[in-house]
């Protein structure tokens, strides 16, 4: 490989909540969503699960005009906080919260995020493969029975290939899944905090097939759905 040169790629994302409304039982909620560039993911199959995302991503497009490969080497999600719920009057508490966060060469379709409640992008069945996921992560959050309106983590893991991109675009996605029980009537209001993302990276020029196979990947793999 030729040229090779150290590169540092970073993203900030904002706060995100989900309000919730338990309408009817068994669990239908409406659900409204607080935050810039944060959407309500409806689970499939529906159930009392309720979820939002942010998708984003961070541009290459300077890169691969110069025909180079982006290779990531490390990745670093700061948060500044863990999520929490609100105690107000009229609100539940909300026994289970998830965060995923997925670094990804394609952008993950609506319907992909859809079904987290049983597939995980990167993981078997899923339609977005491990060679597409680079790097993700989980955290799993329970509440905290002695500073009321706050979570401690309960589970985490990662995940990911690593593998080396030729894309115009490194994507990221973050999903807040919560798990909010209660009766008729009543909200629950749950939130993630602000994000960083932290990639270091370097860029180079490949051997004229590699490059053109790894092109060929990234543009063939993008899903209709935008």
């Amino acid at each position: 490989m030729q040229d090779v040169q150290p590169r540092q790629l970073m993203k900030q994302l904002g706060a995100g909540a989900v309000v919730t409304t338990i309408e009817t039982d068994p669990f239908t909620p409406t659900i409204s969503v607080g935050g810039d560039n944060w959407e309500s993911i409806v689970q499939t199959p529906l159930g009392s699960v309720v979820g939002i995302a942010n998708r984003t991503y961070i541009d290459l497009a300077g890169y691969t005009q110069d025909d180079l490969t982006t290779f990531i080497q490390s990745v670093d999600i700061q948060e500044r906080g863990l999520p929490s719920y609100s105690t107000a009057v009229g609100t539940v508490p909300v026994s289970l919260v998830w965060v995923y966060d997925f670094i990804t060469t394609r952008r993950i379709t609506t319907a992909e995020l859809s079904q987290l409640t049983t597939t995980i992008p990167g993981y078997l069945p899923s339609t977005l493969d491990l060679m597409e996921m680079i790097y993700g992560e989980h955290k799993q959050y329970a509440v905290n029975t002695q500073v009321p309106g706050t979570y401690i983590t309960v589970n985490g893991d990662t995940l990911g290939s690593g593998n080396p991109s030729a894309a115009d675009r490194l994507h990221w996605t973050r999903v807040l899944l919560c798990y909010p029980e209660g009766d008729v009537g009543e909200n629950a209001v749950v939130g993630c905090t602000e994000a960083n993302l932290v990639c270091q990276a370097v860029t180079g020029k490949e051997k004229d097939l590699v490059y053109i196979e790894r092109l060929r990947r990234a543009y063939t793999q993008q899903r209709s759905e935008t």
